[in-house]
């Protein structure tokens, strides 16, 4: 592959970087992030590589920019080149990062009557301005962070603060603000969200961000309820803590959401107030609860994990897998499952990792694991990792069923000529006082909503009572028969 050649003249430099053929961003990122890997290299005074860096830095929004119009009309899992792309605008963001780190250094070492921090102090936000950028987009196509970038903006942050810096520059990109959005994004998981959600959630950052308070911790955490902690001497990012440490050497740090809960309470209860615009207004409001309840109640692992190995035979999303299940009901012949490894388990799920051929696998994907011919059962995927330059991923799966049979389902009440959905039907356990259940793709659940179900050439009315599990693309429904209310 041709290469861009490294040069320091910047107005050569700025000639080439405009002729970068962003229309194919899988080359313009290769060629940025190998052009600035050079950079890193040349003998440059700190002044011309900071006016290089912030050519760099131009270049990679645009970047960026091209980068993500490509992946909107992709299956990430499914194209090798959405992947391709993806990594590489990665790699091009994390050696922006590294070059600007790399300036900085060499700034805060020069020393002299007539030296200013101005600049100086313009370097500290841009290298955290790129550290935002690259957080952003490993967790918009679940990738993961360079080592010791979470030491390398921790550090950023004690600089500022040690020089006074914090509430430096223009509203919402000071120091002190950028750290936070950078903390309130790495302390919420991503990996279990679709993109279009994440895209929200980054969208809404700078607000929840502002309205967050970092405080030092100089004490036990009040109330007993734990809380958010930050360590800003060690390579990790915030992380929820039931009890205050007892490492004394550490600069911890305290993170009150608080504020943040109630700006979102306000969208919330404004979306509520506001005239219906039922797709767009029912993804707000669930991203606004989901963000609740993971900041208010951070999942924790309730069961152990087992070293695991074998392979698994894997069908993804509700069409093919009722076309798995019952290939006469169709027109198009059942998809053969594709192979993943088992990395781990435990009595709920799995972890796997491989390349999903033939496959979609999204975040809240739904899939049908067969092991050897012996049904597994159906899971919900729960967190999604994207494996740079490599078309593998690895997920974690949460068993949702032990067994299912195709069926197809539509509400009672519905426009005319509207078909019939594919769904499963999960059997019930009347000893356990379990009924029979309803997985449906969408958002159909409503208390005592009414489906016709068609199961085996046998039409049926039924009501949904509970909802016992859902994610981001299906729901799980306990249901019973119209005739029984």
């Amino acid at each position: 592959m041709e290469t861009l050649p490294f040069d320091t003249d910047l107005d050569r430099v700025a000639e080439r970087l405009n002729r970068l053929p962003y229309a194919q961003p899988k080359l313009a990122a290769q060629w940025l992030a190998e052009g600035v890997h050079a950079s890193h290299r040349a003998e440059l005074k700190p002044a011309q590589r900071q006016k290089l860096l912030g050519l760099y830095a131009g270049a990679a929004d645009t970047l960026c920019r091209a980068a993500e119009l490509v992946l909107m009309r992709e299956e990430l899992t499914l194209s090798k080149d959405a992947q391709i792309v993806a990594s590489r605008t990665h790699r091009a963001l994390a050696e922006l990062l590294h070059g600007t780190l790399l300036c900085l250094a060499a700034q805060l070492q020069k020393r002299g009557w007539f030296e200013r921090d101005q600049h100086k102090a313009e370097l500290l936000r841009e290298a955290l301005r790129r550290a935002r950028a690259l957080l952003g987009w490993a967790r918009q196509y679940y990738l993961p962070l360079p080592k010791s970038y979470w030491q390398d903006v921790h550090g950023l942050y004690r600089t500022a603060h040690a020089r006074g810096w914090l509430d430096e520059g223009a509203r919402g990109e000071t120091p002190l603000a950028v750290y936070r959005e950078i903390l309130l994004l790495g302390l919420t998981d991503t990996r279990g969200l679709p993109p279009e959600r994440i895209r929200q959630l980054r969208d809404a950052l700078p607000a929840l961000a502002d309205a967050m308070r970092l405080l030092p911790l100089d004490g036990p955490l009040e109330g007993g309820r734990g809380a958010y902690l930050v360590d800003t001497l060690a390579d990790t990012p915030p992380c929820f803590m039931a009890i205050a440490p007892r490492d004394g050497r550490a600069a911890w740090l305290r993170i009150d959401l608080l504020d943040s809960l109630a700006v979102l309470a306000a969208h919330e209860e404004a979306l509520k107030a506001a005239p219906r615009r039922p797709d767009a207004d029912d993804a707000a409001l669930e991203l606004l609860e989901t963000l609740a309840q993971a900041w208010l109640q951070p999942q924790r692992r309730r069961h152990p994990r087992d070293a695991a190995y074998g392979e698994v035979g894997v069908v993804s999303q509700l069409a093919a897998i009722c076309r798995h299940l019952d290939p006469a009901d169709g027109t198009e012949p059942p998809p053969a499952p594709c192979t993943l490894g088992v990395v781990n388990q435990s009595p709920i799920g799995l972890m796997l990792r491989g390349k999903p051929e033939g496959h979609g696998l999204r975040a809240g994907d739904l899939l049908l694991i067969n092991d050897g011919g012996s049904l597994l059962g159906l899971f919900f995927v729960r967190w999604l990792t994207l494996l740079p330059d490599s078309a593998e991923v690895e997920c974690g799966v949460e068993r949702v069923a032990l067994q299912a049979r195709a069926v197809r389902a539509m509400p009672s009440i519905a426009r005319s000529g509207e078909p019939f959905a594919p769904a499963l039907l999960i059997p019930g356990n009347p000893r356990q006082g379990i009924g029979e259940r309803l997985l449906m793709g969408g958002r159909a659940f409503g208390r005592l909503r009414e489906f016709r179900l068609v199961d085996g050439g046998t039409e049926r009315l039924i009501r949904v009572t509970r909802l016992v599990s859902q994610s981001p693309h299906y729901q799980l429904m306990e249901f019973r028969a119209s005739e029984d209310f």
